[in-house]
């Protein structure tokens, strides 16, 4: 038994020294070592993949399933054996084993003692880090202010197809948008009808040219941000109070995802704003709730941008 003891102990120091594996000690005193499959720097999820995860009803572990099948998918079960291997034929080769050879061939083979203690010791897994190190998402936060969906999101409208509709904008996103950047709903109309715009605002220029170009009177106030997946399954997108931070370089205009229209989705920024979960109608990725902004304005990736930290 002693023998034993002393031939375990000597393995384990052996891999410890030998191999980059990171090693834990249980409550009980028995060690085990841990490493990971190489991920090539390439290797990422796929859009439709990272779509399933967000959707599922347990991100987290979808994710881990959704990696765990990937490996699976394009053989990679076979790496679990080509690691283990490379442990097994390094301990064979530079291993002493001469003074407790006698003892284990009584009960069993060499080879195989090695192969049971490596099973037993030693445990790889595919390198979940690192897909989520290359995982962002272009996410769509579309606003729901004042039970705009109550009205079917047709609050934020004044034009037609560029033709005068109605006077004033009813109580909705758009009407919390103006405040937000420091102005009254007087000053908006103002310029809006007047071209009356004493501080040349990019902000009210820019919000006029959106609601003349939206060809439909159903839209969503929505902003285009980039974030990363590991935000997303960790529920670290809001603040200890619920609210989502939107810096002014970010994108954003009215969006209609049901029958795929808008505006020109460039509404200028001026100051920072911060939207409470309360008032957020949907956060997911880019077509989740019908046709997509890509895919129907034919944008490219950089409309959405990350949230400075």
């Amino acid at each position: 038994m002693k023998d034993q003891e002393k031939l375990e102990k000597e393995l384990i120091d052996f891999i410890d020294h030998e191999f980059y594996l990171k090693k834990e000690v249980t409550e009980n005193g028995f060690t085990y070592f841990h490493g990971e499959y190489y991920a090539d720097y390439r290797e990422e999820l796929d859009e439709k993949t990272i779509q399933k995860i967000i959707d599922s009803d347990n991100p987290m572990d979808k994710f881990y399933s959704e990696i765990d099948e990937l490996y699976e998918l394009y053989e990679y079960n076979d790496t679990w054996y080509a690691y283990h291997s490379e442990v097994v034929k390094k301990i064979r080769e530079n291993f002493d084993f001469d003074e407790y050879l006698e003892d284990i061939q009584d009960s069993v083979d060499l080879d195989s003692y090695i192969d049971e203690f490596v099973c037993e010791r030693v445990s790889f897994s595919p390198d979940y880090n690192h897909f989520l190190r290359n995982a962002s998402v272009n996410m769509n936060l579309c606003t729901d202010f004042y039970n705009e969906s109550n009205i079917d999101f047709t609050a934020n409208f004044l034009h037609l197809n560029g033709i005068q509709y109605r006077k004033t904008l009813e109580k909705g996103s758009i009407t919390w948008l103006v405040k937000s950047q420091g102005y009254t709903m007087k000053q908006f109309y103002d310029y809006h009808f007047n071209n009356n715009n004493p501080t040349d605002s990019k902000f009210l220029r820019s919000l006029k040219e959106e609601l003349l170009n939206a060809t439909y009177s159903m839209n969503l106030l929505t902003f285009f941000v980039k974030v990363d997946l590991s935000d997303i399954l960790n529920n670290n997108l809001y603040d200890s109070k619920g609210y989502y931070h939107i810096d002014k370089s970010i994108n954003c205009g009215l969006y209609n995802p049901w029958n795929g229209s808008g505006g020109c989705l460039d509404i200028k920024l001026e100051k920072d704003i911060k939207i409470h979960k309360k008032n957020i109608h949907s956060f997911s990725y880019d077509g989740a709730l019908g046709y997509g902004v890509e895919a129907t304005f034919g944008v490219w990736g950089g409309l959405w941008q990350w949230i400075k930290k």
